[in-house]
């Protein structure tokens, strides 16, 4: 056997080179935004005459490895704990909403910080690199397990929160939209379908969540539950205010065009108050750079060539 083999710290270090390799492949394969639909239906209609580039292989790669993963999590039942709930929930606001997502998502979970554990053991009390005490060292191991423990999550709190500031952007124009084809005479799921088809190109984020809506509205036995669906993948006051006036719209006929031209109003206004208040706070935000970058080069300017002409006086004399 070879005596690199032969070193326990050598097998250490492989091993956790391996898990931390697979982690990060999970954290990429998270990352890594979804085939869309057109993509899809272009490749149907392909068939098998298209050439695959390295952007379909990886995907088909990704898509295989994502499925293994899954299988061989469902062995050990991780994905049927009590706080699965709440992944799927967090997942499907960052629009993640596949079973291989959620896989990834756990495998990461479990192999970032044993890999990342392993690897800083290692090359600190094996390998022993770096001078510093082993309390210190025993600190930075524990401290990268911890924060490599919290890495996932952090990728989907900020995946959710970039997804629902774009959606909120393009929510007034969705509305108007929405006006403009119930005035015009369409029913619900025909708006929600052209407003899917319409904002494509400008806004793929609410245009991703209408489609949904529209597909649930289509096939779930109760209109309502897709409604209330669209109101918990987007945590958005305006999106619970929609959910909750097209319910009632749907409930007692009251006309849906004069309520959405009001909820369309009112976010205008929401968002120019919100625009006032950010320039109201300019003043204050300007103090600290005006005072520590400003100022100084302002004296400077102004004093420098009276303090200069008062030494040139003074060694004079």
């Amino acid at each position: 056997m070879s005596p690199f083999l032969a070193d326990p710290g050598s097998l250490f270090l492989i091993a956790a080179s391996l898990l931390a390799f697979a982690g990060v492949l999970a954290i990429d394969l998270l990352l890594t935004p979804p085939e869309t639909p057109k993509a899809r239906l272009r490749a149907a209609a392909l068939g098998g005459r298209r050439n695959l580039g390295p952007a379909q292989i990886n995907q088909s790669l990704g898509r295989r490895f994502a499925a293994t993963l899954r299988r061989v999590l469902g062995s050990f039942d991780l994905i049927k704990t009590k706080q699965m709930g709440q992944v799927v929930q967090a997942m499907s606001q960052a629009g993640w909403r596949t079973r291989d997502a959620i896989a990834v998502y756990l495998f990461a979970k479990l192999t970032l910080p044993a890999g990342i554990g392993l690897l800083l053991a290692v090359l600190f009390f094996v390998a022993e690199i770096g001078t510093m005490p082993t309390m210190v060292k025993l600190l930075i191991v524990i401290g990268a397990v911890l924060f490599v423990s919290f890495l996932p999550d952090i990728v989907v709190r900020n995946a959710a929160s970039k997804r629902r500031k774009a959606i909120e952007l393009s929510l007034p124009d969705c509305f108007d939209l929405m006006v403009i084809c119930v005035e015009a005479g369409s029913s619900l799921d025909a708006a929600v379908d052209r407003i899917s088809d319409e904002m494509q190109a400008s806004a793929p984020e609410l245009s991703d969540e209408m489609r949904t809506t529209a597909l649930e509205l289509r096939y779930l036995s109760e209109r309502r539950q897709a409604l209330d669906n669209l109101a918990l993948r987007v945590e958005l006051p305006a999106i619970q205010a929609l959910s909750t006036t097209l319910a009632q719209t749907e409930r007692f006929g009251t006309p849906l065009a004069q309520a959405l031209r009001v909820l369309a109003s009112e976010l205008r206004s929401q968002r120019m108050m919100r625009a006032e208040e950010k320039a109201g706070r300019l003043p204050a935000l300007m103090t600290i750079p005006l005072v520590m970058f400003i100022l100084p080069a302002l004296f400077v300017v102004l004093m420098g060539p009276a303090i200069l002409s008062m030494i040139r006086n003074f060694s004079a004399v």
